[in-house]
């Protein structure tokens, strides 16, 4: 709207000035759209959504590392104003990984995996978590390795799967 403003002045006032131009237009602020709506909708379910972190990890699992990964997320899922449990700390283990699944399905109804999607032989969380799965989400991964990507360059090596577990 404001550019068609100014190209309406420019049209009226060029016979009287040849050296007018326009410059500047941009935008300050915006209510409203696409992105309002969706933050919004977010914002109201946001609350309703129970999550625990599940971290995977032998040497935390061991006690030989402390958890900084599970940590964070918790800390950003609350800031968001989810309910969170306790952060759940478990060795790269198909069965264990497979087992907390299991557990949590009927409490929670997001859980997130942090660890074990490198490329070492012990980061099996995509092939206990794949089989799982009665809907895998590809954007959900794709968004968050481009995101990564961003920050560090060895993003475009995670194996990290996401989709849906029945309901």
């Amino acid at each position: 709207g404001a550019s068609m403003v100014a190209l309406t002045f420019y049209d009226m006032l060029k016979p009287i000035d040849k050296g007018i131009e326009i410059s500047n237009i941009r935008l300050l602020s915006k209510i409203g759209g696409k992105s309002d709506a969706m933050k919004l909708a977010l914002e109201k379910i946001v609350h309703e959504i129970k999550a625990v972190v599940v971290v995977c990890s032998d040497s935390v699992s061991e006690g030989k590392a402390e958890d900084q990964a599970g940590d964070q997320v918790s800390a950003r899922l609350k800031s968001m104003g989810m309910q969170v449990m306790p952060a759940v700390v478990l060795p790269d283990q198909v069965e264990a990984i497979q087992q907390a699944v299991f557990s949590y399905q009927s409490e929670v109804n997001l859980i997130l995996f942090v660890g074990g999607t490198g490329l070492s032989n012990r980061d099996v969380t995509p092939e206990a978590v794949r089989p799982l799965l009665t809907r895998e989400i590809d954007g959900i991964m794709e968004t968050a390795r481009r995101y990564g990507q961003d920050r560090m360059p060895f993003a475009m090596l995670s194996r990290g799967v996401a989709g849906m577990v029945n309901e």
